[in-house]
């Protein structure tokens, strides 16, 4: 994807901050509305996950399901890559602590 077909080229680095309004105001009534969702039905996709708020939100309230992300704008891929770094479980090619089979194998300290 070039610049000339991102249509966040120019607003990717003030999008977490644009968008904090919405978050805040969706992401508790998101979150219940999600809560008993059962992991075993698959994984939870965040498509279209922009700077990663919702992915966050995701891991918190399912702490239990593989979480999927994809970004295609590489300005916000690279803010929801930061923003997923802050979290060890859910870090692109972490183990998968959220099963707890493989908590062993997780960094000390991952949130799961």
């Amino acid at each position: 994807m070039t610049d000339a077909t991102d249509a966040y080229a120019a607003s990717a680095e003030y999008l977490n901050l644009l968008i904090a309004p919405f978050w805040d105001a969706t992401g508790p009534v998101l979150a219940e509305a999600i809560r008993d969702t059962d992991p075993a039905i698959g994984p939870a996709l965040d498509i279209g996950a922009g700077s990663g708020r919702g992915t966050l939100l995701l891991g918190d309230t399912l702490p239990d399901t593989e979480i999927i992300a994809v970004e295609p704008s590489p300005g916000l891929r690279a803010a929801l890559l930061a923003r997923l770094a802050t979290r060890d479980a859910l870090r692109p090619g972490a183990p998968s602590c959220r099963n707890p089979s493989q908590r062993p194998n997780c960094p000390t300290g991952s949130a799961w």
